[in-house]
């Protein structure tokens, strides 16, 4: 199942070490660790992180998010993203994802370069610690213009990738913007990577590139499977919607991560 690595390669959103095993066995070439991808994704735990680190050899990114909802950060939440930070480098990550907006939907600068010191390994997290790659997450699709947000992210140094959906529910819905964005980065010759993530699969990948240029795509290419428990108790739930629905799980399919491998590498 192992593929070559595409011009464009994979993020795999993966939140689960089975999931971790499955993308790289199918061929991404890196991942975004999450928790609680039914929120949108929160920060894993520590020994989650640990784990996926030690039994993967490709770079694992941490989201850094301390709940689900909006990304307007209290004082104490960007405390805690920070500390989180430090634990992603302590674990052995190779990078953190992380974004924050003010109430107006505009970028919220001041919580963005203080997430992005930490992980460049300074910020009261100790002079001369490793470096950490900064991708800036899809809050840029919540704030009021995602082409304005990219130009305000250009400003703050140390950023090295955005993850966006060009502001739509979907990436291949925001194509067009998709391609705006590229086009700015295109034009200031800038560094930094746009990452087309949100809807993206199979049947879309290879069209998706193409129409927009984007250097990197994400996805979470996850299936639906049976649990492993034979008792199944009725009438109650842990949460779910339905019995059918606690019994299962979405995991990362390691053939629908080498379908889109293999379709990035015809584009």
């Amino acid at each position: 199942m192992d593929a070559q690595p595409p011009a464009v390669p994979l993020e795999c959103c993966v939140a689960s070490a089975e999931s971790a095993l499955a993308a790289e066995r199918g061929g991404a070439r890196c991942l975004e660790l999450c928790d609680n991808l039914g929120e949108g994704g929160t920060t894993p735990s520590a020994g989650m992180l640990r784990t996926v680190v030690a039994r993967v050899g490709i770079p694992v990114r941490v989201l850094i998010r301390p709940r689900g909802g909006d990304f307007v950060w209290s004082a104490d939440e960007l405390e805690v993203q920070l500390q989180d930070v430090d634990a992603a480098r302590d674990a052995g990550a190779a990078g953190v994802v992380v974004g924050a907006l003010q109430p107006d939907g505009q970028l919220d600068g001041a919580a963005t370069r203080a997430l992005v010191l930490r992980a460049r390994g300074g910020g009261g997290g100790g002079g001369g610690q490793r470096a950490l790659s900064v991708t800036f997450h899809r809050a840029i699709d919540m704030c009021r213009d995602p082409l304005e947000c990219l130009r305000a992210l250009l400003a703050i140094e140390g950023i090295d990738r955005v993850l966006s959906s060009g502001g739509a529910a979907t990436a291949p819905q925001g194509a067009s913007m998709l391609a705006e964005m590229q086009a700015e980065l295109q034009r200031g010759g800038h560094q930094l990577a746009l990452m087309a993530g949100g809807g993206v699969a199979e049947d879309n990948a290879a069209a998706l590139v193409r129409d927009t240029g984007v250097a990197m795509v994400h996805g979470t290419l996850r299936v639906k499977v049976d649990g492993a428990m034979l008792w199944r108790k009725e009438g109650v739930t842990m949460g779910s919607s339905s019995a059918e629905e606690e019994f299962a799980r979405r995991v990362t399919s390691a053939e629908r991560v080498a379908a889109v491998v293999a379709a990035l590498a015809e584009s």
